[in-house]
């Protein structure tokens, strides 16, 4: 545009310039416009010329800079999938229902508690909008009919999505920062996936070729601790999730002097099987604590004191009701896939409500709840049925029974090939 500007006065100097020289003269005013019209298609064509070759050279260098980053992405993918040989075994060694049955267990009981849903790098929520949205953008021919196990993205706009099939990448070029590259990786050529972190750089790994690098400040530890997690348990096919191994991860992911003070509380035979930090207010911040027998509400000031709000057992709780706070000027579940929730906890016949919780964190706590509700009102051959249903519960139910000693390790191993035998 400002050439155009440029062009326009230049040709009304050109124009002034010949009324000044020629206007005495017997050239007359058709003449002197004839010359300038002369000039401004002269002057037209130029520019039209130099745009053309700009453009062409910005062409030029774009499809070199497409070559550059195109064989860097290639060389990446032939260094990891020249790693996968017959004698390794695949990563992902279990069927597609029961991995995705698991990532879904993964996400709400070892995700979820002690992190922060606006902060998190980390996406595996199954309902989730943004990684179609990202694979559509960034990838338009993928297959819809994949299933989507989880997204870890950072500030650089770099991510790793992975499905049941294959690895969609977005990483940084290198020699220009600027510029990105993308790839797909299949599955079936991949033995390892895991991450590393040290006081520099964050590093995720496959066949142990680093894919995806990031700064080390910028990824929560909660984020290190469950994708770590997740990937471990897939690479050793070990899908049980106990009681025990949700309270040592919360603990893992939580401030020490918040788990003393959850300590000093409960009892020493509790597992903590929920933490959900509620909205940051000016002057505290909220949140909530599940175990295996009581809810606590806490809250912690601005010079990091920690107080009860609210105590209850479960058996001294009738009921927990959430509803949906939905804000008119704005979609809010679009932004981060949730909404505000009013949580209501009823105890003898009197309302507690907690409003300072997302809706999926108000899910989780009434599941909780529920659970533990359940054990008590279920009888044995209801339960039996349940478990032959739902084989992860019955697996984890085994699990417990080989953390208290009640069996051994071999009979749980036996058991555990009989129940996956039969998905």
């Amino acid at each position: 545009m400002n050439d155009y500007i440029c062009i326009l006065i230049y040709l009304l100097v050109k124009l002034i310039q010949e009324f000044e020289i020629k206007g005495a003269t017997t050239m007359g005013l058709k003449d002197v416009l004839k010359n300038v019209s002369d000039l401004a298609k002269d002057s037209y064509t130029s520019f039209q010329n130099d745009i053309i070759l700009q453009n062409e050279e910005q062409q030029r260098l774009k499809n070199e800079m497409n070559q550059k980053i195109s064989a860097y992405v290639d060389g990446i993918i032939q260094n990891i999938t020249s790693h996968a040989t017959p004698e390794l075994l695949l990563f992902i060694k279990s069927d597609l229902k029961l991995l995705s049955q698991f990532t879904k267990n993964f996400y709400s009981k070892l995700l979820l508690p002690g992190s922060s849903q606006s902060t998190s790098c980390l996406i595996m929520d199954p309902n989730d909008k943004q990684i179609p949205l990202t694979l559509k953008k960034n990838f338009p021919d993928h297959d819809l009919s994949d299933t989507i196990l989880f997204q870890f993205s950072d500030s650089k706009d770099q991510f790793i999505i992975a499905t049941s099939k294959l690895i969609y990448f977005k990483i940084v070029f290198p020699d220009s920062p600027t510029f990105f590259g993308t790839g797909i990786i299949p599955l079936d050529k991949i033995y390892d996936i895991h991450v590393s972190q040290d006081d520099s750089s964050f590093n995720l790994k496959i066949n142990n070729i680093i894919l995806l690098s990031s700064i080390s400040f910028e990824i929560q530890n909660f984020d290190f601790i469950a994708l770590s997690d997740y990937l471990k348990r897939i690479s050793l096919n070990d899908f049980i999730i106990t009681p025990l191994q949700v309270d040592q991860i919360i603990r893992k992911k939580t401030d020490k002097k918040i788990i003393s003070i959850i300590n000093s509380i409960i009892p020493l035979n509790e597992h903590i099987l929920y933490l959900g930090w509620g909205f940051d207010k000016i002057t505290a911040k909220d949140f909530v604590v599940c175990t295996t027998n009581q809810f606590l509400f806490l809250t912690r000031d601005a010079i990091n004191r920690t107080h009860i709000l609210n105590h209850f057992t479960y058996d001294e709780i009738d009921l927990i009701t959430t509803r949906e706070d939905k804000l008119e000027f704005l979609d809010f579940s679009l932004v981060v896939d949730t909404n505000p929730s009013t949580m209501q906890i009823l105890v003898s016949g009197v309302n507690h409500p907690i409003n300072c919780m997302f809706s999926y964190q108000a899910q989780r706590i009434i599941e909780v709840f529920n659970n533990y509700k359940k054990t008590l009102s279920t009888p044995d051959s209801t339960k039996a049925t349940t478990n032959q249903d739902d084989p992860f519960e019955k697996l984890e139910k085994l699990a417990l029974l080989k953390e208290k000693g009640i069996i051994t390790v071999e009979e749980f191993n036996q058991k555990k090939q009989e129940i996956l035998s039969l998905l």
